[in-house]
């Protein structure tokens, strides 16, 4: 017998434990014994070993289109790898074939070129992005695009605006294009607006498109980034007359030997500089700028950006030059240097953030020594 006000049954697996109340003496108790079953536990899975991977250094640049109902010319100058949107319903895109002159699907550009091909071909032409209503999406860019080597058809062509265009206008970044007419589209008012040649582009611009026809297929920025060139010689000829006098029948006659011609060497020497484009708030190199080079009648002769961690012009004649360094988030700088023949100078720009307006001129400090290469530096505000 077992005389108790209250006890507990406890038991194992599915049956429930249960708080009893004894109202009377209990007389028999009965003991449940669970039924054991064999439990396996899986073995661990173990990866093999391997070292941690080295940090990815590939810089990314975000790329928001602010998409509109209705049509948006939009640009993405870089491969993306991510995108978010806040659109509840995706958009459509279109992209205009400019060699064809006929617009396609996003989709149906994909399955002609394949992804790769697709990205690479949206980075240097802008597309259209119809929307049902206003919402964001948001890309992470990486190889950024610069309007620099950007190809142009002769006729109409739907132009990216790119980070390094901004500060800029078509006339500065023309090159050898014959420009006839230029557009930009009005996602609020839904038409074309006619723009100047000369209007630059503003941040409110960035990540759009502008529509340019152009008289002739050509190339954007002008001149490409190449290795130093070979010495040129020229073979110039150098005639040297003799005047002989001769007696002829009692007259006297002058005549001209034949020509002695002697090869003469002419080389045509270049000099070069190296550009830092420093953030003057924090003295760090800003690896993202990007660098014009125009002669002085205001054509760009060459580009350069600041990923090797300078801007570096190696082969340049003689003369006077306008360097315009450019970053997102940046006053655009511009200063003045001259090439000497056979020697390479150095020139840092500092520039500053778009709150204030400050650009480059051709004074300077007096030179600082840079100790990586040797080469003498004059500071540029």
């Amino acid at each position: 017998k077992i005389s108790a006000a209250r006890y507990y049954s406890t038991t194992i697996e599915n049956i429930e434990i249960k708080e009893v109340e004894a109202l009377r003496e209990i007389t028999k108790v009965v003991y449940l014994k669970p039924i054991e079953k064999e439990v396996k536990i899986p073995e661990p899975i173990i990866e093999p070993l391997r070292p941690p991977p080295f940090p990815d250094e590939r810089e990314t640049v975000t790329a928001e289109l602010n998409i509109k109902r209705g049509w948006n010319l939009v640009s993405l100058p870089g491969i993306f790898e991510s995108t978010k949107s806040t659109c509840r319903k995706d958009p459509y895109g279109f992209v205009y074939l400019k060699e064809k002159g006929e617009f396609i699907t996003i989709q149906e550009a994909e399955r002609l070129m394949g992804e790769k091909e697709m990205q690479a071909y949206l980075s240097e032409n802008a597309f259209w992005i119809y929307g049902f209503e206003s919402c964001r999406i948001t890309f992470e860019l990486t190889e950024y695009q610069t309007f620099n080597a950007i190809e142009l058809v002769e006729g109409w062509n739907l132009v990216p605006v790119t980070v390094d265009m901004k500060g800029l206008s078509l006339n500065d970044i023309k090159a050898s294009c014959e420009l006839k007419s230029a557009y930009r589209w009005e996602e609020g008012a839904q038409k074309w607006q006619k723009i100047n040649f000369e209007k630059s582009f503003s941040t409110d611009d960035l990540h759009k498109g502008v529509l340019v026809k152009t008289g002739n297929a050509c190339v954007l920025g002008g001149a490409k980034i190449v290795p130093p060139s070979f010495p040129e010689e020229d073979e110039v000829e150098k005639i040297e007359k003799r005047e002989i006098d001769i007696e002829k029948e009692g007259s006297k006659e002058t005549i001209v030997e034949a020509p002695y011609v002697e090869q003469v060497k002419v080389e045509t020497r270049t000099g070069g500089i190296k550009i830092i484009v420093i953030d003057k708030e924090t003295g760090q190199k800003l690896n993202l700028a990007f660098v014009q080079v125009l002669d002085k009648s205001g054509v760009t002769v060459a580009t350069a950006d600041m990923r090797p961690g300078a801007a570096v012009f190696p082969s340049l004649k003689p003369g006077s030059y306008t360097a315009i360094a450019s970053a997102e988030g940046y006053n655009i700088g511009r200063a003045q240097f001259t090439i000497t023949a056979g020697s390479t100078s150095g020139l840092r720009i500092t520039l500053t953030k778009r709150t204030t307006t400050q650009t480059g001129t051709d004074g300077g400090t007096a030179p600082q020594t840079d100790s990586g290469d040797g080469i003498s530096f004059y500071e540029v505000d």
